[in-house]
């Protein structure tokens, strides 16, 4: 194989190599139109571990088999290139690599064309962008955000768990040392770390009461409580890390760099980040989470701003928790007095905007820094359009960064449906009932689906613009068939259509969304309306769209019923589905108020 590479061997590959692929960062292979490897830069050898003799000369289905590198396709773009035919376009995929080291990588091979001044075809370049810090981050996020969903699940079971309510020998009420061990162990699964304590403090010197703990051995938890329990906040850390928690701020802590005010058990992790559980402006506790050095060099790495900022919201939700679960104690004790329980449900409802707003305000920040980033990308691709290299590797940037935008989307609207969730759940949850068209409705959530997905068809029956008058709430049916149309596109193949259709009579409407899908059996056609109900993993050819939370379904059936109208399926396996709802364009008049009064759920 050696020599026919030799024999195939063109300068011209060699000059293009020297004079614009090796100074680049990114790792970069030549292949000539033979198939061989003839170049590989600086950047992929140290990114593969290997020398340029290991690799030079060989054929292109070499290499990979080295690494055991595949794609999702069992291979590299790069063989399908050279399988049969020369290609001329530009082919991407992810692969994994195995090192000799031992560590996996995951890289983004872009491989494309290579042409001379005559528009020959001289080779073939590949080049590999090391992408798995950026799956990792993004497999960390989507763990922590699926935990936080988790944990806000586990806050609502609270008030259910009977035995929460008693003293236990210390005379604290029960409530709080079993939520707060709850909260440690629910937030252990969030956040990597060594161990977390959740303390709540004593005024008026802030005597430290531990209510949970995660991550230590029972000999462990049994010596901290020895040490911590009833001690002041101040034998720990010094007045100016105590004014910076009364601020509301996180305080970092290197206990080798600045240990303990007096001389505490570390238990082998030298980094604490400590944040404030604030509320009603009052410091009520500390979320402590610890680190160890044989992970982290420093504590600043110990700690990246994104976790911080997660730590942050996580520990002004405990807050909120830990409130509730007073409150909730408290309503149990004085259930009949009418006051007690609209004091409850104020508060249950100031918990509910708050955690949206701690969900919400650093995933609105990441989509608006994703955002300017596309738009300062998009205008250096407009300025250099005549350099191909520059516009190749700004490419290589661009489709990260908006498959970001659509995972920003994704979970601002598994956020929106948790709460319209919560909402449902505690009978809070109204319409804006208006006249409305709808048709202009029905357009709308098409448009909204081929925005996001604009090479796939949906097709409107009837097509005609003639109006379909009503009076219904319009933005909560505009979700209602965008949840349709979203689980027609995703369980449809690529290349099919979806179908809408609108029928109307004098009294009713009904609109169906058909797809040519895999169907559902009649077990599912059932239980696919239950809350957090998702199906069984179900591959389509050419669509990998991200899982929802199961709600979406549950969704459009409770806000059709306060249509005071129907939900449906009509599926057979094999064969596609037809989802449907059914409302009166002019609802009856709600019933008048009893005087009967609401519970807190």
């Amino acid at each position: 194989m050696r020599e026919q590479w030799n024999q195939q061997e063109n300068p011209e590959l060699t000059t293009l190599f020297q004079a614009v692929f090796e100074p680049m960062t990114v790792g970069v292979f030549l292949y000539n139109r033979a198939g061989y490897v003839v170049h590989i830069n600086t950047a992929s050898q140290k990114m593969l571990e290997l020398q340029p003799e290991e690799i030079i000369g060989r054929y292109y289905s070499e290499w990979p088999e080295r690494f055991g590198a595949r794609t999702e396709q069992g291979q590299l773009p790069v063989d399908s290139s050279l399988q049969h035919t020369p290609y001329y376009h530009v082919q991407q995929q992810d692969a994994w690599m195995h090192l000799s080291s031992g560590r996996e990588l995951l890289v983004n091979v872009t491989s494309s064309p290579l042409f001379d001044q005559h528009n020959r075809l001289i080779g073939y370049a590949s080049l590999m962008r090391d992408i798995t810090h950026e799956w990792e981050k993004e497999h960390h996020t989507l763990n922590a955000f699926t935990s936080l969903l988790k944990l806000v699940e586990e806050f609502a079971t609270i008030p259910d768990q009977k035995h929460f309510f008693g003293q236990d020998e210390t005379g604290e009420v029960a409530p709080i040392m079993a939520a707060g061990q709850l909260l440690a162990e629910v937030v252990s699964q969030v956040i990597s770390c060594s161990y977390i304590d959740i303390f709540m403090l004593e005024a008026p010197d802030e005597r430290q009461h531990i209510i949970g703990i995660s991550g230590l051995s029972a000999r462990e938890q049994q010596q901290l409580r020895k040490e911590v329990e009833g001690t002041p906040l101040r034998d720990y850390i010094d007045a100016t890390a105590i004014a910076d928690l009364h601020a509301n701020h996180v305080v970092p802590l290197d206990l080798q760099q600045k240990p303990y005010v007096t001389t505490h058990t570390h238990f082998g992790a030298r980094y604490r980040l400590i944040a404030p559980m604030v509320l009603h402006g009052q410091l009520i506790g500390i979320l402590v989470i610890a680190k160890t050095d044989a992970t982290y060099a420093h504590v600043t790495m110990a700690y990246p701003q994104e976790e911080i900022a997660l730590i942050v919201g996580t520990a002004k939700l405990i807050a909120l928790v830990i409130e509730r679960v007073h409150l909730l104690q408290n309503w149990a004790e004085v259930r009949a007095s009418e006051m007690a329980l609209k004091e409850s449900n104020r508060r249950y409802d100031l918990f509910v905007n708050l955690a949206s707003h701690e969900l919400r305000t650093p995933l609105t920040t990441f989509k608006g820094n994703v955002d300017l980033a596309l738009r300062r990308l998009h205008k250096m691709r407009q300025q250099h359009a005549d350099k191909s290299a520059v516009l190749e590797k700004l490419a290589c940037i661009q489709e990260p960064l908006e498959h970001a935008v659509v995972g920003a989307n994704m979970q601002a609207r598994m956020i929106s449906d948790l709460l319209d969730t919560s909402r449902i759940q505690r009978n809070t949850f109204t319409l804006q009932m208006a006249p409305c068209n709808l048709q202009d409705i029905v357009r709308t959530a098409i448009e909204g689906a081929q925005m996001s997905m604009p090479e796939r068809k949906v097709v409107l029956h009837p097509p005609e613009e003639k109006a379909t008058l009503l009076i219904a709430d319009a933005d909560r049916l505009t979700q209602v068939v965008a949840n349709y149309l979203s689980n027609a596109l995703k369980y449809s193949p690529v290349n099919t259509s979806v179908e809408v259709n609108i029928m109307s009579t004098n009294t009713d409407v009904r609109v169906s969304v058909h797809d040519k899908g895999p169907g559902l059996t009649a077990e599912n056609q059932q239980k696919i309306w239950d809350r957090f109900y998702q199906l069984p993993d179900i591959i389509v050819p050419g669509n990998f769209a991200m899982n929802g939370l199961g709600l979406g379904l549950y969704l459009n059936r409770m806000i059709i019923a306060l249509h005071q109208g129907h939900t449906g399926v009509i599926s057979t396996p094999g064969h596609g589905s037809t989802f449907w709802f059914q409302i009166p364009r002019v609802p009856e008049p709600d019933p008048p108020p009893t005087h009967e009064m609401s519970t807190l759920v």
